[in-house]
């Protein structure tokens, strides 16, 4: 299952993002309650976690192994790119010596989907290109129109028990279907003539393009292999740190941030709650909902708490330079007009001082710049036969 994650570096801006006006994705992001229903804070504990020195035993967070994935492109990954790229050409031939239809045909299709004699939202479509197989649709649906032929029929579908619109879920609906023509799709060859003239002149040939391609995915590799470091350096100095504190109010908090948050994507991007949102993006069911977002908040707080107690181990400080280059950084890639604004924000959603949130965003952004920094690599291979794995010791 794909999850909506961050890494280190991004974690460390869980809270401050959450108020931010701009328009960078926020997916793994909070959106804070008023400053009043924070968790109350301990006299003497960090002003963004809430960490007070005690609370958490440390591992050794210094030379923290983790699986170093590959970043080698394959030459089959090179031709899928390739034939994505002639597919955006491609062109819609009609099916001549058949007239019903198989599976990897593409149908052009009116439907209505009725329930209990009635329509229902989005149930209805015209002048519909479908590819059948292709998991576009409810696969029952897909499979009633192989071996149909042009006209009119009625197929029934039900419904997963899990779908997102809870009023179909499991229900058994009627869709009446109009099949007006049964096509293939004609791809071009790729050849050199091709990618010259479709590129414009840039590339002038296959060979070109393909180290253009071959690039491209490395870079993809190594940003998604970077993310995986992070991710796993992060679980594991979570799984093995011990806490010494009830840290039930604090996920609580972070549970209905990640919930208001979820809720207001959702609405934005498709109309629907935080469930439904976590469906489209990461095909999460409704029944895993509420234990999903209960597993972030918890990573989510234990993690910053244990970035906490490492820049507190390692006495980390930060200076006024430090402070205005990532209070910078923070206007330009979350869109702020002026550090007033921007500390304004800080202050009516969290109660604390622009620049007190800033000096302490840096060391625990030091903190996370230590583990990943000294963190070992090691190959799958390396780790069969040595017997040992990424992980991290108790202190």
């Amino acid at each position: 299952m794909k999850k909506i994650a961050a890494g280190i570096l991004s974690l460390m801006m869980l809270l401050l993002v959450a108020c931010s006006n701009g328009t960078e994705d926020t997916a793994t992001t909070p959106t804070p309650d008023p400053a009043n229903n924070l968790p109350e804070r301990e006299e003497g504990s960090n002003i963004i976690t809430g960490y007070k020195k005690g609370d958490v035993s440390l591992p050794i967070y210094i030379g923290v192994k983790y699986y170093q994935r590959s970043t080698e492109v394959t030459d089959e990954e090179i031709q899928d790119r390739l034939d994505d790229f002639a597919s955006i050409y491609k062109k819609k031939v009609e099916v001549t010596d058949r007239d019903t239809v198989q599976a990897g045909d593409v149908v052009d299709i009116d439907y209505e989907g009725l329930k209990d004699g009635a329509a229902f939202d989005k149930g209805s479509g015209s002048a519909t290109d479908l590819v059948i197989g292709s998991g576009q649709y409810l696969k029952e649906f897909e499979d009633g129109i192989v071996g149909q032929k042009k006209g009119s029929f009625s197929i029934n579908v039900t419904f997963p028990e899990d779908h997102k619109n809870k009023d179909l879920a499991g229900a058994t609906v009627v869709f009446n279907i109009t099949l007006k023509g049964i096509y293939y799709y004609d791809i071009p060859e790729f050849t050199d003539e091709f990618i010259s003239e479709r590129s414009s002149g840039k590339y002038k040939n296959v060979d070109e393009y393909k180290d253009y391609i071959r690039n491209l995915i490395t870079k993809e590799k190594e940003e998604s292999a970077q993310l995986s470091k992070e991710e796993e350096i992060a679980h594991t100095l979570v799984d093995t740190a011990v806490y010494n504190k009830d840290l039930t109010s604090e996920i609580d908090y972070m549970v209905t941030s990640l919930k208001n948050n979820y809720n207001n994507l959702g609405i934005e991007k498709y109309g629907v709650d935080g469930a439904g949102y976590l469906y489209y993006e990461i095909n999460l069911s409704s029944s895993s909902y509420e234990q999903y977002v209960r597993d972030e908040a918890e990573y989510s707080v234990k993690f910053s708490y244990v970035m906490s107690a490492i820049a507190d181990d390692q006495n980390f400080q930060a200076t006024e330079a430090e402070i205005e280059e990532l209070t910078s950084n923070i206007m330009t890639k979350y869109h702020y007009g002026s550090k007033d604004v921007l500390y304004n924000e800080i202050k009516k959603n969290f109660g604390i001082e622009g620049a007190e949130y800033m000096k302490e965003q840096v060391r625990l952004n030091k903190a996370s710049e230590l583990v990943l920094n000294s963190a070992i690599p090691v190959k799958a291979e390396d780790d069969a036969e040595t017997g040992s794995g990424s992980g991290a010791e108790t202190k």
